[in-house]
């Protein structure tokens, strides 16, 4: 199962170190969320907004099609087979 995060309003959060494989993150708001060093393995993130959010994080074949990653940080980031289709970068 994964964890419920739909729409979840987590703008400037501090998600640093956050283990979140697997979770829905679609429509979430992330916009200057730090996710740092986070693992989102497999994160169903489409159409969610990551505006200058730090995403140094494992994205390891997450799906972040259609979401808007504008001025977003991507670091050292593990994007091994992420979906950016559509995405705004």
């Amino acid at each position: 199962t994964c964890t419920d995060l739909r729409s979840a309003d987590l703008r400037g959060a501090n998600l640093y170190r956050a283990t979140l494989n697997n979770v829905d993150l679609s429509g979430a708001k992330l916009d200057g969320a730090d996710l740092r060093y986070a693992t989102l393995q497999g994160a169903d993130c489409r159409s969610a907004d990551f505006h200058k959010a730090s995403l140094r994080a494992d994205l390891s074949s997450a799906n972040l099609s259609s979401t808007d990653a504008s001025e977003a940080l991507f670091t050292e980031a593990v994007l091994w087979r992420t979906d950016f289709t559509r995405a705004n970068l």
